[in-house]
């Protein structure tokens, strides 16, 4: 039998199977048209590709290429032909091919050098990790890290924002976030040279418009010091009284312990690595917080000011009880109240009462007088007292 002859779609597929009692397992047979292309068939009656050439350093080598039929002639032969391109100019694609196999996927890169690194630095590490489970792993996470596309990119972000079938479409800060995550994945591989652009930095964030301009009035806030003091569960109670008498995050106080706590001088310590940024700070308490402190009975065994049912818990997931404390206190649009919404309305009543920027920023701990600012602008009340003084400059 003719062992080198050119090939033909219809020439393989009549190549009979390697004899049973043949020596090798296939039965080898060359291409006349490219040189190095082989058709290897097993004894089974399969058919490979494989190209045998010489490495740019003299070595024989050989690369597998494929099966047929899955790959034809013409195919086969525009792969090999590359191939040899590419060993011509002294590239050797078996190398390049094992190089490829070690780029990790996005997966393999988040999970095993990316992730370890952002939970020794970020409070969110949690929140990263499921935002990548859920939002972009299931599209992007099987692509090498390396071969990842602005159209991709694109792509997922579109996925996302509009929705695909059995996924609803997600809001633009949600989406933003999943983006974000991407563009700092990426600014990381670029840092460690596994990339040469970070593809993500590409696509700008969609615009969001998910401001909360509702807050409590003083009145409102009244009535919900009363509700939250008459409900039953003393730790949710409190904890809410809490949060709108000191305009603290829900965290800073939900994983206050009684070791953060000083009664003599009337003090609460905020630890660095419980703040949005990582500055420790104190929260100087009055007659009315600790009274809503001492109406908090304590756990045997648990550290927390606002136990939680489980032993040795803080508070958690608490949604329900706060909506049913906003309805006994007359509040009804409660979807549109959440518990960072009781820092605003501290914020908010500050800025009514007529104190100054200054002490919203120290009383809440922003970091700039900026964030501070837009308390002011949110005030209705405090609006109409302007106009009220703008209105007297032309009433003398």
């Amino acid at each position: 039998m003719e062992k080198r002859f050119r090939f033909t779609n219809d020439k393989i597929r009549a190549l009979p199977p390697n004899p049973p009692d043949a020596r090798g397992t296939d039965m080898e047979f060359s291409d006349s048209e490219v040189m190095g292309l082989k058709c290897l068939v097993g004894k089974s009656g399969n058919k490979r590709w494989l190209l045998r050439y010489r490495s740019p350093s003299g070595k024989r080598r050989s690369i597998a290429l494929g099966r047929f039929p899955d790959m034809d002639v013409a195919l086969v032969r525009k792969v090999a032909r590359k191939q040899l391109t590419q060993i011509a100019e002294g590239i050797d694609p078996l190398e390049v091919r094992d190089e490829v196999k070690t780029q990790p996927t996005l997966s393999e890169f988040f999970w095993d050098t990316h992730f370890p690194l952002i939970k020794t630095r970020n409070r969110t590490w949690k929140q990263d990790g499921q935002r990548f489970r859920t939002l972009v792993e299931p599209y992007l996470g099987v692509v090498r890290l390396a071969d990842i596309t602005v159209a991709q990119v694109q792509q997922l972000q579109l996925t996302l924002s509009q929705g695909v079938k059995g996924r609803s479409p997600l809001a633009p800060a949600t989406c933003n976030r999943a983006l974000a995550l991407l563009k700092t994945i990426g600014a990381h591989a670029l840092r460690l040279g596994l990339v040469e652009v970070n593809q993500a930095a590409k696509i700008p964030l969609l615009q969001e418009n998910n401001i909360r301009t509702r807050f409590l009035d003083l009145d409102e806030s009244k009535r919900l010091l009363v509700a939250a003091a008459e409900f039953k569960n003393r730790s949710i109670g409190g904890l809410v009284a809490m949060l709108l008498l000191t305009g603290c995050r829900v965290s800073e106080l939900r994983l206050a312990t009684y070791s953060n706590l000083d009664r003599k001088n009337r003090v609460l310590t905020i630890p660095h690595y419980q703040t949005k940024n990582k500055q420790g700070r104190l929260v100087y308490l009055t007659d009315k917080m600790l009274e809503v402190l001492d109406s908090v009975p304590p756990k045997e065994g648990n550290p927390y000011l606002f136990p939680g049912r489980l032993a040795g818990k803080p508070l958690n997931n608490f949604r329900v009880a706060f909506d049913r404390i906003l309805r006994a206190a007359g509040i009804t649009d409660v979807e549109n109240i959440c518990l960072h919404t009781l820092r605003h309305t501290t914020a908010s009543n500050m800025v009514s009462a007529g104190l100054p920027l200054s002490a919203v920023k120290a009383q809440l701990a922003h970091q700039s007088i900026q964030s501070s600012e837009r308390y002011a602008k949110l005030t209705p009340k405090s609006l109409q007292q302007t106009s009220e003084q703008v209105s007297k400059l032309f009433s003398d």
